[in-house]
């Protein structure tokens, strides 16, 4: 199940309290199933609300996944050190794969 939360959902100080419950009222006995989504400028901004709220979640086992992302304000490197399971890329980014020579770069 993958979640999109804003950058204004990601800073709420209720968040962990809000998704945990709904986790614990539904059941969820595979937390490990669930990626919260956000954008990568979102992710990037170092926010130390949204990295105290992704960092509990991490320790529920909740996945992190990344939209839009476009190598522009997050390197490759940081993803793991924050513990990002999955990137949906930015549509410039794929927009022209099908044309030479980036069809022989991939």
């Amino acid at each position: 199940w993958f979640i999109n939360l804003s950058r204004s959902e990601l800073m709420q100080a209720d968040l962990v309290r809000r998704l945990t419950k709904s986790m614990e009222s539904a059941q969820l006995s595979r937390p490990d199933f669930i990626v919260l989504e956000c954008k990568e400028s979102d992710l990037a901004r170092r926010d130390p609300r949204i990295s105290a709220n992704l960092a509990e979640m991490k320790k529920w086992k909740v996945g992190l996944g990344v939209d839009d992302y476009a190598f522009s304000d997050l390197p490759l490197k940081d993803l793991d050190k924050r513990g990002v399971r999955f990137l949906k890329l930015s549509s410039q980014m794929t927009r022209n794969l099908d044309q030479a020579p980036v069809r022989e770069l991939v």
